[in-house]
């Protein structure tokens, strides 16, 4: 058996590298085109192989749903498992929302869930989005960026994302006694795990911590 892959990029060229060092067999590799959306007759024949048992879904949620609509509604019980690497902005039972077909879908997220029920830097999150005396600051350069942003709006993962960074660099920063670009990578490299009210982030090291089995181009402590 061997797996199909979908995505935009080089995100495929990443997962079939994976694979291929795992040992297993060549994957059938579907990139999505410059219009956001995968060719249908490739689509159709990727899931048709009577060879492709497993699909790794790497893109956003309004490409990969026809994808896992396709894959486990008009070919049901072809596929033992459904990998799909999430967006920023959806969650899996998003995803799944309203389709009890769905099953055996699994969903990777690098970020955790900002309503988790128990994780306390979570909990933190959603208290500094519901206090009134933190805003967005909008009259900076960085703030025009942001435009209409609006801190009232359901915490999501983006807005988690950047939380996460802003304790990180102020963690680093606590530990850097002169503040230069490079002394404070140094404190990144130090620390190698940041323990954030419950949350590990890292190791960051300065080589990938994946080891010599498994090299990649991922930007591993903020290189």
């Amino acid at each position: 058996s061997k797996a199909a892959i979908f995505g935009s990029e080089t995100g495929p060229d990443q997962v079939e590298e994976y694979l291929l060092q795992a040992g297993a067999p060549v994957p059938i590799k579907v990139n999505r085109s410059s219009l956001g959306t995968f060719d249908t007759t490739a689509m159709i024949l990727a899931l048709t192989d009577p060879d492709v048992t497993c699909i790794f879904i790497n893109d956003v949620q309004e490409v990969a749903t026809p994808v896992i609509q396709a894959a486990q509604m008009f070919i049901p019980g072809r596929f033992a498992d459904v990998y799909w690497f999430m967006g920023s902005g959806a969650t899996k039972a998003e995803y799944t929302a309203g389709v009890d077909t769905f099953q055996n879908v699994f969903g990777a997220q690098v970020t955790p869930d900002p309503q988790h029920p128990t994780l306390d830097l979570a909990r933190e999150f959603r208290e500094a989005m519901a206090d009134p005396q933190v805003k967005v600051e909008t009259d900076t350069a960085f703030g025009a960026l942001l435009g209409s942003v609006s801190k009232s709006d359901t915490p999501n993962f983006a807005s988690f994302e950047g939380y996460i960074a802003a304790r990180m660099a102020l963690e680093a920063l606590s530990n850097t006694a002169n503040v230069t670009r490079a002394n404070f990578l140094d404190s990144v490299y130090r620390s190698r795990m940041m323990l954030l009210s419950g949350y590990s982030a890292g190791p960051f090291t300065r080589g990938c911590s994946l080891g010599a089995a498994f090299p990649c181009d991922c930007n591993v402590g903020l290189k």
